[in-house]
């Protein structure tokens, strides 16, 4: 409270003034309300924005510009810290969750004023990052062949390869398909199943085909000798197959063919060879007979000088003279 005395002609006076009234905020009644905004209200991690401080900046309420913190934490800022309003920069922390933030504004009053830091707070809000965009879908084309074009698919044991002839150009492409071969030793079909070879026997890379009964039905029928694939086709729709086996490069022996067709059918091939002669045996049948031709040669030219000598008489031979 402040005593003021005048002097007058009627003697002497005391007039007592009034303290200055503040509002709910603790502004100096009259002034703009103390507050704190921010612009804009929402970004992402690192985004700049500004501050705006209003009403309790300056002398009039603070004895030094206001301090800021993000949800509590220090807040950096660059700007003037005095007069009313007034700006600040400031940068959205880059480790910053998306959702609500709290940003404060705090300064200390002049001592006349009600005790206390003054703090005032404002919102600002961190965006929610979209969702990362889903991958594209897998592209699909279609190309009409011009004139003149001619595909050829060719199917084999490993899948099959499609031979495409325009003019002036050729393009193969080849699609694999993996199978796995079962271990040998694979149990025999059931009764009603079976595997047929219209040869039991061959000789090396001879032709042999295989017909099967009782596969399932339309099924892909891989043929095997051991853990060697022979052969490839598809069942008909009765179960039933024939194809053509691969055992150019099977030697002499006997083995076991398996059709892997869902069930798993067995037949026995044996390879034979009824006569060889390899190259070393000719050979040697050669030199045996030119050692014999030889020998039979020499044995006649010792016999031929044999010959005279036996028809000439020696000198013992010859008869005694009669004695007189």
């Amino acid at each position: 409270m402040a005593v003021l005395l005048a002097l007058g002609l009627t003697g002497l006076a005391v007039v007592v003034a009034a303290p200055p009234a503040f509002g709910a905020d603790n502004c100096v009644l009259g002034a703009s309300s103390c507050s704190i905004g921010v612009t804009p209200t929402s970004g992402n991690p690192g985004d700049e924005f500004t501050i705006t401080v209003t009403g309790f900046s300056g002398s009039t309420v603070c004895q030094s510009a206001a301090t800021f913190t993000w949800d509590g934490s220090p807040l950096t800022t660059s700007g003037s810290g005095s007069g009313s309003p007034y700006n600040v920069t400031a940068y959205v922390p880059a480790g910053a969750s998306p959702g609500s933030h709290t940003v404060e504004a705090t300064c200390t009053t002049y001592a006349s004023l009600p005790p206390g830091p003054q703090t005032y707070d404002a919102e600002f809000t961190v965006n929610t990052p979209p969702p990362p965009p889903p991958p594209p879908p897998p592209s699909s084309s279609t190309t009409t062949p011009p004139s003149g074009t001619t595909t050829t698919t060719q199917p084999h044991a490993g899948g099959s390869t499609t031979t495409t002839t325009t003019p002036g150009s050729t393009t193969t492409t080849t699609t694999t398909t993996t199978t796995t071969i079962p271990a040998p030793g694979t149990p025999p079909s059931t009764p009603g199943q079976a595997l047929r070879l219209d040869r039991i026997a061959i000789p090396p890379g001879g032709p042999v085909t295989a017909t099967g009964y009782g596969c399932d039905p339309s099924s892909a029928v891989l043929l095997t000798v051991g853990s060697k694939q022979v052969g490839a086709t598809t069942a008909g729709a009765s179960g039933t197959f024939a194809a053509p086996l691969q055992v150019g490069t099977l030697p002499v022996g006997r083995y076991q063919v398996l059709a892997h067709c869902g069930p798993v059918l067995a037949a026995s091939l044996d390879v034979v060879l009824a006569s060889q002669v390899g190259q070393d045996t000719a050979t040697l049948a050669i030199i045996v007979f030119f050692l014999l031709i030889g020998l039979a040669a020499f044995r006649r030219r010792i016999q031929l000088d044999a010959a005279p000598a036996r028809a000439r008489p020696s000198e013992d031979d010859e008869p005694d003279e009669p004695e007189v």
